[in-house]
């Protein structure tokens, strides 16, 4: 349906940027565009967000939000009332260039380090703790992204990322990934997109990633963007996985380490369903610690086909057979690695120790 816009007499008339409607009409919070439309509005030069939040209808904190949003990402332009600090904000945000270097190395982020010139210069330097996220208020958030434009640049892309709105706490975890650990934006902005598309796209999830990242020493460009090609590979595989099991249940974490030794070791799925289907034979169930057992013996003897276990089958065979013609009853060592890889102490009556 098409609408004529005609412009009769409405009274009161206010400019509001084409870049909030072009750039967030489908991210920002509805909130933030009554803040918006609230300020401009306004025939006060001063924007007091206790004022601004009584005529939306919207919290005070909520209204604090909006303002930085937009300051933040170059929609409103606002200058101190009193002698504060400047809270200025750039008019536009530049166009965020890829940077494979971080801005900062993990050692250089430390203060200890960073600060202490006396040191030997051949001591370890010390890495950030792994669980330190820095908090910043509102003010000192504005501030970052009107003294660096690489912070702007974060604040705009992230949110674009995540089709959503960025509070300022979340805002702190990315400027502390940012400022602290040392991550380069653009490293920031491909982590935030692989768990936005992995349907992992909270900023807790994506701070814990990263600083499992800066643990391992995976810190610079390439490298982030080799494990996260890893990853993926691995969520296919994971997923054809469960698939071909038909497992409907969500992968523990000592799961999900068998199916990377899978991963690891190379088998088709030919192999993954005969391993499965000699698991169902001897116990009547797909069990992934017993069938990690086959693949490992499998594995290790470099059994890559079917015809190679069959052959591996009936080698076996031939030699158990020999065996109870003998009367030796020494153990096989391929049984041993299929228990061992599906041992168990509570099918057999016994428990771990609690202390």
């Amino acid at each position: 349906m098409i609408f004529k816009l005609t412009c009769p007499s409405f009274g009161r008339y206010f400019n509001v940027p084409c870049r909030s409607v072009e750039g967030f009409i489908k991210t920002a919070d509805g909130d933030f565009f009554k803040i918006l439309l609230c300020a401009l509005c306004s025939d006060s030069p001063y924007l007091d967000s206790e004022e601004l939040s009584a005529r939306a209808g919207v919290s005070p904190e909520t209204a604090g939000d909006a303002l930085l949003f937009w300051m933040s990402n170059g929609v409103l332009y606002a200058e101190p009332a009193s002698g504060d600090a400047p809270a200025v904000m750039p008019a536009a945000l530049p166009t965020m260039t890829p940077v494979i270097t971080p801005v900062m190395s993990p050692a250089a982020a430390t203060p200890s380090t960073a600060n202490n010139s006396t040191e030997s210069a051949d001591k370890p330097e010390k890495k950030p703790p792994a669980k330190i996220v820095l908090k910043y208020s509102n003010k000192e958030l504005a501030d970052k992204a009107a003294e660096n434009h690489e912070i702007a640049a974060l604040y705009e892309q992230v949110q674009r990322v995540l089709g959503r709105t960025v509070n300022p706490s979340e805002l702190s975890v990315f400027v502390s990934l940012y400022e602290y650990y040392g991550f380069s934006v653009p490293s920031i902005i491909i982590l935030t997109q692989y768990a936005h598309d992995a349907g992992k796209g909270k900023v807790r999830y994506i701070e814990t990633v990263a600083r499992d990242w800066f643990d391992r020493g995976i810190t610079e460009y390439p490298d982030i963007e080799q494990e996260i090609s890893r990853l993926t590979e691995y969520d296919k595989f994971e997923t054809k996985i469960k698939r071909l099991l038909h497992l409907d249940v969500r992968l523990t974490p000592q799961m999900s380490k068998i199916l990377s030794s899978w991963a690891e070791w190379g088998f088709s799925d030919e192999m993954i369903e005969l391993a499965d289907e000699k698991c169902r034979n001897a116990i009547m169930r797909t069990d992934l610690k017993y069938m990690n057992g086959i693949l490992k013996n499998w594995h290790e003897n470099g059994i890559k086909t079917p015809d190679d276990a069959a052959e591996q089958d009936s080698s076996y065979a031939e030699r158990k057979k020999g065996s109870d013609d003998n009367g030796d009853s020494s153990f096989s060592i391929d049984e041993w690695y299929i228990q061992a890889g599906s041992y168990d102490p509570e099918k057999i009556g016994f428990k771990e120790d609690d202390e």
